[in-house]
């Protein structure tokens, strides 16, 4: 997807003929960069980027999407753009759809089952989405803010844009005018740092428990595969099971904090070349939250080890260390996890409050809304 420097790539989604193509084309303000076909699907089967054009400080890379019908396409359609999302989040953060613009005509008054469940499946996958409101200048104020209170409704806290692609002369003779290109401009600057953050973030809340379960069966698996019929449960075994215990759990934390910083630190280096003297945020004062020895306790070792003494008891005492093991890993995946999400919820934090700044540094002012 090219240099990153300064680039945000754009993913255009909607039914064929809401005017995706005319939106691109508007947006460039070039009526003949992508062609548009009166209601009929003009985008080929699939993703397709389109050249990269530059608004204020940033290079903006739209990706074009070809729309959906009905019937056995729909199935195709959904499956080809989950592939395509699923291949792009693999990547690194340069290579992302940093913001999806999802194209819904104004003139229908509603959203059908199959986009709201796509929809909101793609913004559980960690995307942020911006509604663009086509043909708004066929629908008079009250059909534009019934739509709006449906999105709000249905998917929460989006941005909704107004957009009329395409000048028309009306029946009356009145000639509509093109509005919402700098408005949707706009919004996709606003929010580009917070977009990356939001997805960042709910990328490794969905690998999270991947890796917790991970964590678990490699600790199980070391016990399971370290008892013999000569295993004498001694504080050399107690002390090699609890060394890897914590050597598996600082391996787990280390990767999801690394995996993290590595994405903000990439955030931070090209937003920074766009929005200068923002507050970035340091990953690496978390690690000092995760303190395993304050929540791992193995002295019920001794106490079994005591009680069921001897060779002749080794299955039960297999169970009752097993056990053990089972409950401490337990308390540590909890504790994990509500860490995970304090830091979770600083990060989107402190990129909200770096948002705030956002207009200024972009050259935005309330004057220009």
């Amino acid at each position: 997807m090219g240099d990153f420097t300064n680039n945000t790539n754009i993913l255009l989604v909607g039914k064929t003929g809401v005017g995706k193509s005319s939106l691109i084309n508007y947006i460039y303000d070039k009526p003949g960069m992508c062609p548009t076909g009166d209601g009929k699907p003009v985008t080929g089967f699939g993703v397709h980027p389109i050249t990269p054009f530059r608004y204020r400080s940033m290079m903006i890379s739209p990706y074009d999407s070809s729309g959906f019908e009905g019937g056995e396409q729909i199935r195709e359609w959904k499956r080809m753009l989950e592939e395509e999302l699923k291949k792009n989040d693999a990547k690194e953060v340069k290579d992302w759809f940093h913001t999806i613009v999802y194209c819904i005509s104004a003139e229908s008054g509603r959203i059908d089952s199959f986009e709201e469940n796509f929809i909101s499946d793609i913004v559980r996958s960690g995307n942020k989405v911006i509604f663009a409101l086509t043909k708004s200048d066929t629908v008079d104020e009250g059909k534009r803010g019934i739509m709006k209170s449906i999105i709000a409704e249905r998917f929460g806290d989006h941005p909704v844009v107004e957009i009329c692609n395409v000048a028309k002369r009306m029946r009356s003779g009145k000639t509509t005018m093109q509005f919402g290109r700098d408005d949707m401009l706009r919004t996709i600057c606003r929010n580009f740092r917070v977009n990356l953050i939001f997805k960042a973030v709910r990328l490794q809340k969905l690998r999270l428990e991947d890796r917790i379960s991970d964590f678990h069966h490699s600790v199980m698996k070391d016990f399971d595969d370290s008892v013999s019929i000569f295993t004498s449960f001694d504080d050399d075994f107690r002390n090699e099971r609890e060394t890897f215990f914590r050597r598996r759990y600082k391996l787990m934390v280390g990767e999801v904090l690394d995996e993290l910083k590595f994405q903000i630190e990439e955030i931070d280096r090209i937003t920074r070349n766009v929005l200068e003297n923002l507050c970035c945020i340091s990953v690496d004062s978390y690690m000092c939250r995760f303190k395993i020895d304050e929540i791992l306790d193995f002295s019920r070792w001794k106490n079994v080890n005591e009680f069921w003494g001897g060779i002749f008891p080794l299955f039960r005492k297999r169970g009752e260390y097993r056990g053990i093991i089972a409950s401490e890993l337990r308390k540590v995946k909890v504790d994990f996890r509500e860490k995970m999400n304090t830091v979770f919820g600083d990060v989107l934090s402190d990129s909200a409050e770096n948002k705030k700044r956002t207009d200024f540094l972009l050259g935005f002012s309330r004057e220009s809304d």
